[in-house]
C-alpha cells in the first residue's frame, strides 16, 4: 500500500478500521461521491416503492428455504414490510454504496458494479470485482450485519447459507479465480474480510442447483404436500443458554416470514424470561397449509402476482 493506494480487500479493511487519514485521491472521491449519492436515491426507491419479480427465482434467495423459493415461483410474495425494515435493508444498502464508492477513491477499482449473471436460468446482480495486485481478480460481495452475528463470524467464520451459496453462485457465473465477502458490523462500522475457495462454496452450490431442479418440476399441490420439498425443522428451544425438551421453534430461516403460517401450527406462551414467544405445536399439510395461506392473502400478509 503507497501513495493513496491500497492494493487489495485486506489493505482496504485495514485502513478503515485502524487508517487515521484521508487516504483518498481527491478526483477519485468526487466522481465517487456523485455515484454514492444515487446509490442512496435507488436504494430509497428500492425499498419504499416494492416491486415484485413475479414467478422467478433469484440468486439472493437460493439459499433460502425451498417451499419460500417455490412459493416465489408460484406468484406468492410476503406483503408490505414494517417501515422500520424498510430502513434497515435501506441503511444496509447505502452501506454497500459507500464501501464501494471508498475503495475506487482509494484506488482499488471494483468494476462490473451490478452486472447482471445468468445462473442456470437464476438471475442476480453481483456487487463488483475487484483486481487485487496479489491475486488477482475476485468477485465480492458487501453484507451489513448485526454485531453479535460479525463478532461470531469474525471469530469463526461465516456460516450464513444464503450468503455462501450466493457469494458461490457469483464467483461460478462470473468465472472469477477469488470469492470474497465483506462484512460491515451495524453498529461500529468495523469490517471483516472472509475469502472462499471454489472446493469450500461447492456444496451449496450443488444444494442450490438440486432445489431449483425440484421447484422447476413442481405442481401446486407440491407446495403443500411435503413430497417434492419440506419446511425446515424445527429447532429445540433453548432458554437460559440450556435446551428445553419438548419445546421447539420455527426455525431462523423462517422465523420472520409470514409463510411460517403455512408450514408450521403455532402457539405463544411466556418462556423462561417471561417474554411472549412463539413455539411450533406441529407441521402443517395440505388443505390445512392452503387454508393458512389464503388467511394469510386476506390480511394482506401476503401478495399474489
Amino acid at each position: 500500500m503507497s501513495n493513496n493506494k491500497v492494493n487489495n480487500l485486506d489493505d482496504f479493511v485495514s485502513v478503515m478500521n485502524e487508517g487515521m487519514t484521508l487516504d483518498v485521491v481527491p478526483s477519485l472521491l468526487q466522481s465517487e461521491a456523485e455515484s454514492y449519492g444515487h446509490s442512496a436515491k435507488e436504494s430509497m426507491l428500492r425499498q419504499w416503492v416494492k416491486s415484485y419479480d413475479s414467478h422467478t427465482l433469484r440468486v439472493s434467495s437460493l439459499g433460502s428455504p425451498a417451499v419460500l423459493q417455490a412459493l416465489t415461483v408460484f406468484g406468492y410474495h410476503e406483503g408490505a414490510r414494517p417501515n422500520r425494515l424498510r430502513r434497515i435493508f435501506s441503511r444496509g444498502d447505502v452501506d454497500e454504496a459507500e464501501l464501494i464508492a471508498l475503495m475506487n477513491a482509494h484506488g482499488l477499482s471494483v468494476r462490473n458494479q451490478q452486472l447482471e449473471v445468468d445462473w442456470n436460468e437464476v438471475l442476480g446482480h453481483i456487487d463488483g470485482i475487484v483486481d487485487e495486485s496479489n491475486i488477482g481478480s475476485t468477485v465480492l460481495d458487501i453484507k451489513t450485519t448485526q454485531p453479535y452475528k460479525f463478532d461470531a463470524w469474525k471469530k469463526k467464520g461465516i456460516d450464513n447459507d444464503a450468503y455462501l451459496t450466493q457469494i458461490g453462485v457469483y464467483q461460478q457465473a462470473t468465472g472469477t479465480d477469488n470469492a470474497a465477502i465483506v462484512l460491515s458490523n451495524k453498529a461500529n462500522s468495523e469490517l471483516f474480510v472472509q475469502r472462499f475457495t471454489s472446493k469450500e462454496l461447492e456444496p451449496y452450490l450443488t444444494r442450490a442447483l438440486r432445489v431449483v431442479e425440484a421447484i422447476r418440476s413442481m405442481t401446486y399441490d407440491d407446495l403443500f404436500s411435503g413430497s417434492v420439498i419440506q419446511a425446515p425443522p424445527v429447532e429445540q428451544h433453548i432458554c437460559k443458554r440450556k435446551e428445553v425438551d419438548g419445546v421447539y421453534t420455527v426455525p431462523e430461516s423462517m422465523r420472520y416470514s409470514p409463510f411460517r403460517h403455512v408450514y408450521y401450527k403455532l402457539y405463544t406462551e411466556r418462556d423462561c424470561y417471561g417474554k411472549p414467544k412463539e413455539y411450533v405445536e406441529d407441521y402443517r399439510y395440505g388443505r390445512e397449509s392452503e387454508r393458512a395461506l389464503e388467511r394469510l392473502i386476506k390480511t394482506g400478509e401476503v401478495v399474489t402476482s
